[in-house]
């Protein structure tokens, strides 16, 4: 009789000296290939998503570019493909920003030689002849001007009443920084994305002037509470637009993952943290989009579809890249043929996608019909009775593919309709790399404020305003946004 002990996951086979009957043998040898057989079925399994997870990069995945360090390969090179490639420097018609002379200078520093070789000592006027000018533009000597404000009362001479003059509405204490000193601490805060520390370093080292943590997280919240106002006519604009970018990103609030949202045009953009990510902060955050009716562009995030009323077109970037995935680690065809046909669709002039409407999706359904027959079915697993097949992500991909067919293709027949989500994604840049500085935000309250004075800056950037003259004006009262409306 053969015995099995399982030592250190090893089989080790002894034999009994026993006899047995050959049938009792075959039968105990036949059960024991049934079960290393599902053994290493559940090992190649394993084995090959572990495999899958170490090949995923930024060209591949989701995963952020930062992830794969020097060696990095951008979903940029498919889309470029066939594309010639620009030589270094600048190229043939680009404008430049070089750096030019201006009229009116503000200080003029004279070079006049003084003696010549055989001991002449220039002097007169006449003498000197102009030859030509340089110009050096320089940051002046940085310091704080104080504005001392003197409040007076006066009595009447006729009546004997008294009367007192008031302070500004924005003097409210003994001493106090003013609004431009306000603007370049937000702009160090939020844009920069400096930590407080290394702000009140700057400040010091710049204006002589120490300034603590908690004032700095004054002013944040002071800019915020004046772009309420702006913050809801952002919210309208957005809804009001004929297409608007959706997506989302992991932050840390107060040691525990949250989620940052985000909406943007071309030329707005609305961010709002929430501790979830799917369809209650959607509707919570996004209530002003209940009745949206133009196009929401997205990465497939499900929540999403929830919008009746709206019009979605998905990001073919992020599918580029997870056909390149497919392409990489289960080498189908299918999934090379998908990627080629969405990137030439891409290439192809609008009006003639429109003429060949028809065979376009016929042809993007006759891919999805090859996938069908090369994909393999799911295994199901013989230790587990119940529960539905496992799928993998060529599967998870293909049916996603054809269930959302219409949205995929929505940018090649609709010409507002953009190709990639990437607008939305680089709105949410920013919320990375203060991330990355400052680890997490303290509090919920503090995410607010840092997404309402981003979404204002962004927006003001995307006007082409000035980002430190529209803060400074925001703690004036008044900006861009709310001046125009």
């Amino acid at each position: 009789m053969i015995r099995v002990y399982h030592i250190n996951k090893r089989l080790i086979f002894a034999f009994k000296k026993e006899k047995v009957s050959q049938t009792e043998e075959i039968l105990y040898l036949r059960d024991l290939v049934e079960r290393l057989v599902i053994k290493i079925a559940e090992l190649s399994s394993e084995n090959a998503e572990l495999r899958a997870r170490l090949s995923q990069h930024s060209g591949n995945s989701s995963r952020p570019p930062s992830v794969d360090g020097y060696r990095k390969k951008s979903c940029t090179e498919i889309l470029k493909a066939g594309v010639e490639k620009k030589k270094r420097g600048g190229q043939i018609g680009h404008k430049g920003n070089t750096l030019h002379q201006i009229s009116h200078s503000d200080f003029v520093v004279e070079h006049k030689p003084a003696v010549c070789n055989c001991g002449h000592h220039f002097g007169g006027v006449s003498e000197y002849e102009f030859l030509e000018k340089r110009q050096v533009f320089e940051i002046p000597p940085q310091r704080i001007d104080v504005y001392e404000h003197h409040v007076y009362q006066v009595r009447c001479p006729v009546c004997g009443q008294k009367h007192k003059a008031e302070f500004p509405s924005g003097v409210t204490a003994q001493a106090q920084y003013g609004n431009r000193m306000r603007s370049f601490i937000a702009i160090l805060n939020v844009v920069c994305s400096v930590p407080m520390a290394k702000i009140s370093q700057i400040i010091e080292d710049l204006f002589g002037v120490s300034i603590n943590e908690g004032t700095i997280v004054s002013i944040c919240k002071q800019l915020s509470g004046n772009l309420e106002a702006s913050d809801k006519i952002l919210q309208q604009l957005i809804s009001n637009s004929d297409v608007v970018n959706a997506d989302e990103t992991g932050i840390r609030i107060s040691k525990k993952t949250s989620w940052l949202h985000n909406y943007s045009t071309p030329f707005y953009t609305y961010l709002f943290p929430h501790v979830k990510r799917g369809t209650e902060a959607i509707e919570k955050g996004g209530a002003f989009l209940k009745d949206f009716k133009g196009w929401l562009i997205h990465d497939c995030w499900k929540p999403y579809f929830k919008l009746t009323n709206t019009q979605h077109g998905l990001c073919n970037a992020h599918l580029i890249r997870e056909l390149q995935f497919i392409v990489e680690n289960n080498n189908r065809v299918w999934a090379k043929r998908m990627q080629d046909f969405l990137v030439k669709l891409n290439k192809t002039p609008f009006e003639e996608r429109l003429e060949n409407q028809t065979q376009l999706k016929i042809e993007y359904d006759n891919i999805c019909r090859f996938a069908k027959n090369e994909e393999p079915p799911p295994i199901q697993n013989p230790t587990i009775r119940k529960g539905r097949k496992k799928k993998t992500k060529a599967i998870n991909l293909l049916e996603r593919l054809i269930e959302y067919k219409e949205y995929v293709l929505a940018f090649a027949f609709n010409k507002n309709v953009p190709f990639t989500n990437n607008l939305a994604e680089r709105d949410l840049r920013t919320a990375k790399i203060k991330m990355k500085v400052s680890n997490c935000f303290r509090s919920f309250e503090g995410a607010e404020h840092y997404a309402r004075i981003a979404s204002f800056i962004s927006t003001a950037r995307k006007n082409k305003h000035n980002i430190f003259e529209e803060i400074y004006h925001s703690f004036c009262g008044f900006n861009f946004l709310t001046v125009d409306t």
